[in-house]
């Protein structure tokens, strides 16, 4: 949480999100890029630098607490774990 903490005081992951152009589909966004971006900043943060460490890492409670995600147990998704990794 003082990742957390930290990042809210310098914005630091809201600055570098607003980098990029999110040119997916709003219909078929789960996460925003701010989350996207927050999540891997925090991941190398932690000393997790693969980005296939970040399959694991979406069941870390403290992890989706961190990053501003409200439904920390997934239970409430958009998408179904079966269409995960389809687009």
């Amino acid at each position: 949480m003082l990742l957390r903490d930290l990042d809210r005081r310098l914005g630091i992951t809201g600055r570098l999100a607003r980098c990029f152009t999110d040119h997916r589909s709003p219909d078929r966004i789960e996460h925003t890029v701010e989350q996207l971006v927050r999540q891997r900043v925090f991941a190398l943060t932690l000393g997790y630098g693969d980005v296939n460490d970040h399959d694991g890492l979406r069941r870390d409670r403290a992890l989706a607490l961190a990053c501003g995600q409200e439904d920390i147990l997934g239970e409430r998704r958009r998408r179904s774990p079966l269409h995960e990794g389809v687009d």
